[in-house]
C-alpha cells in the first residue's frame, strides 16, 4: 500500500545538505505505532498500562508477540522523496544585511522562525563561520510512503489511522512549532478528498486531542507562515516586545485573572533584591501596577507566584539582555529543590500547517508538570550563587486557557477589547482571528 504525502512546512534535518536527506522512516514508524495503539484502546497517562492492555488485545500485531519488551508493530515502511528539495536556513531573527548574505549564497533564509540554534553562528565574522555546523530545513514537493504488511487486520488499522496521523503529527526538530508537517493526499495513486481541515468531524479521531483552533488567515509562503507562528506562540506564552510594539503574554493575563503572578515578576524581584536589575536592559513596560506588572515592589500576600511558563515546555535557563553589549545574564533552571527531576516536557500545543492554514492542536498538560518545584539560580555581583525555589501551578485547564486567549484576540480584532484602558497593548496590530473547530 502506498500513500502520497504533500509537504507543507520544511523539515529541520541534521543532514540537510546530503543527497537523499528526507523524512526518516525510523522517526515515523514509532510515532505511527503509538498513534495506532492509542487509537485502538484509548490513551492512559501511564504508558506502561496502555502497552500492557494493547498486548493482550493485539499480540498478533506485535513483533515478538506478548513477550516483546517494547511495542513495534509488524509492518515495514519506506519513504521515497520525489525530486530535489528546497533548502531553507531557519533563524529566530535576521538583519537586512544577513538576508542579503544568504541570497548571495543562493540559500533561502527563513526568519523570523521559532528556531534559535543557528543564530549563535551569526555572531562570528562570515569568514570565520563554519556553515556546515548550521542545520537547514528541507522541503520536498512530494513523497511516497510505502507500507508492507501481511496481517490484514493491522493493515486495516494503518489505513484508518494514516490520514489523521500525518495531519496531527509533525517531525524533526521543533516539530511542535510547525516544522516538518505533511499531509496524505493520495492512496495507491488515487487522490483523496482534502477539504477536511475545517470540518470538526475530521479532528475527532485523534488520540488525546482536546481542542483545535484555526487561525482564519491564509499564507503564501514559508516565511509568512513561520513569522505568524512565531508571533502567535510568543503572544500566548511569553509576550512580544519588538521595537515600537508591546504585547503582553496572554498566559500572564490568564493567571493574573486568577490572582497568580508568573515567575518572571518573581525573578526580577529577586534580581532587584540582589542589586542586579541595574545591569539588565528594560523593555517597554506600558502596563501599570493595576495590571499586576511591576517588579520592584515587595512581594505581597494578595498574589501567589508560580512558574507558569513551564506548562508550555521547559527551558534550561533564562537569558536577560544586559544594558551594555556582551553575553546575556543567565539564570539556570532545574527541576526539584536539589536540581534532580524532570529535564524535558513537551508543549501541550502543536502547531499544524495544512493547505496554507495554521491550526493549533491542544493536548493535555502532563500531570507530572503540576505542582512541581523548580530551582532558579544566578550569580550575584560578588560572584556568589543565589538560589530561589518556586512551584508550577497546582492545576491548569489548557482548553479554558485557549478559549480565554482566542476570545480575547477575537474581541480585540473586532475593536471590542474587554480590558481596562490602562491594561491594553498592541494586540490589535496582529490582526488575528480564530475559530474553534472542536
Amino acid at each position: 500500500m502506498t500513500f502520497t504525502l504533500k509537504q507543507h512546512t520544511p523539515l529541520i534535518h541534521f543532514q540537510h545538505d546530503q543527497e537523499g536527506a528526507t523524512l526518516r522512516a525510523t522517526e515515523v514508524k514509532p510515532k505511527l505505532d503509538r498513534f495506532i495503539m492509542e487509537r485502538e484502546i484509548g490513551c492512559n497517562p501511564n504508558y506502561e498500562t496502555t502497552k500492557d492492555t494493547f498486548k493482550k488485545l493485539h499480540q498478533d500485531w506485535i513483533i515478538g508477540g506478548d513477550r516483546a519488551a517494547n511495542i513495534s508493530l509488524n509492518y515495514k515502511c519506506r519513504i521515497i522523496a520525489k525530486g530535489d528539495p528546497e533548502i531553507f536556513m531557519p533563524f529566530s531573527f535576521l538583519t537586512t544585511g544577513q538576508y542579503r548574505f544568504f541570497e548571495d549564497r543562493n540559500e533561502k533564509a527563513l526568519a523570523p522562525a521559532p528556531y534559535f540554534a543557528n543564530n549563535q553562528f551569526l555572531s562570528r565574522p562570515a569568514e570565520e563561520t563554519n556553515w556546515d555546523e548550521m542545520r537547514g530545513a528541507i522541503m520536498h514537493k512530494e513523497l511516497i510512503f510505502e507500507i508492507t504488511c501481511i496481517i490484514p487486520s493491522l493493515l486495516i488499522a494503518i489505513e484508518k489511522s494514516i490520514v489523521n496521523f500525518f495531519n496531527s503529527t509533525n517531525f524533526g526538530t521543533r516539530n511542535s512549532k510547525g516544522f516538518g508537517g505533511f499531509e496524505v493526499v493520495a492512496k495507491n495513486g488515487v487522490a483523496l478528498k482534502r477539504d477536511v481541515t475545517n470540518q470538526p468531524e475530521f479532528w475527532r479521531n485523534i488520540p488525546d486531542l482536546l481542542a483545535v483552533y484555526q487561525c482564519e488567515l491564509d499564507f503564501e509562503n514559508p516565511n509568512e507562515i513561520f513569522k505568524s507562528i512565531n508571533e502567535q506562540y510568543q503572544v500566548l506564552k511569553s509576550g512580544l516586545n519588538p521595537p515600537g510594539r508591546y504585547i503582553k503574554s496572554i498566559l500572564f493575563q490568564y493567571f493574573a485573572s486568577k490572582r497568580i503572578k508568573w515567575e518572571k515578576r518573581w525573578i526580577k524581584h529577586a534580581l532587584n533584591q540582589a542589586g542586579i536589575m541595574n545591569i539588565i536592559e528594560q523593555g517597554e513596560l506600558p502596563l501599570n501596577a493595576d495590571c499586576h506588572n511591576n517588579w520592584d515592589q515587595e512581594v505581597h500576600e494578595q498574589f501567589e507566584y508560580k512558574y507558569i511558563r513551564a506548562l508550555f515546555g521547559l527551558a534550561e535557563h533564562n537569558d536577560y539582555k544586559k544594558r551594555i553589549p556582551g553575553k546575556p545574564f543567565k539564570i539556570k533552571i532545574k527541576n526539584g529543590i536539589h536540581g534532580n527531576g524532570i529535564e524535558r516536557s513537551k508543549s501541550p500545543l502543536t502547531i499544524k500547517v495544512i493547505q496554507n492554514k495554521i491550526f493549533i492542536l491542544v493536548f493535555p498538560v502532563s500531570p507530572l508538570m503540576l505542582n512541581q518545584p523548580f530551582t532558579f539560580s544566578f550569580d550575584t555581583n560578588n560572584h556568589q550563587t543565589q538560589s530561589q525555589n518556586i512551584h508550577t501551578p497546582d492545576e491548569f485547564d489548557i482548553v479554558e486557557f485557549m478559549d480565554f486567549a482566542t476570545n480575547l484576540i477575537n474581541k480585540v480584532s473586532l475593536n471590542q477589547d474587554p480590558r481596562p484602558p490602562e491594561c491594553k497593548d498592541d494586540l490589535d496590530k496582529l490582526k488575528l482571528k480564530y475559530k474553534r473547530l472542536i
